[in-house]
């Protein structure tokens, strides 16, 4: 049921249309070129912070299902961004931390390839 990459595959996709994307861009083209980028800087974590991002990044998924809904990477763009502003807005520094741990990598991922000339669906970093 909870899928860790789902998730932070959904998240990028959810921070990229938040933060980044102008009308007419495709999001699934960045989230694609951009996912893998804030796989690899999660990856290089000390394992005991790694662990518990991905904890919290499992709990972010399973977060909707408490609230009577499906898990985070199956809801639609628009309930994912409402789950995100809550989290953002949340009480618990931990889930407001992870949330600006994202939006750091997906945003310094994003102007990053914008400012190359690349193709976005390239895998280039």
């Amino acid at each position: 049921m909870l899928n860790h990459q789902a998730t932070l595959t959904a998240l990028v996709d959810t921070l990229l249309r938040d933060r980044c994307l102008t009308a007419g861009e495709d999001p699934a083209v960045w989230t694609e070129a951009i996912t893998p980028f804030v796989t690899q800087q999660r990856a290089k974590m000390p394992p005991l912070t790694g662990a518990a991002v991905r904890l919290l990044t499992l709990l972010l998924d399973a977060w909707p299902i408490a609230r009577g809904t499906r898990p985070f990477h199956r809801l639609a763009p628009a309930e994912r961004q409402a789950v995100t502003a809550a989290w953002r807005a949340s009480r618990l520094g931990p889930c407001r931390d992870l949330l600006r741990l994202h939006d750091s990598l997906v945003i310094f991922a994003w102007y990053t390839r914008r400012e190359e000339p690349f193709m976005p669906n390239q895998s280039t970093m």
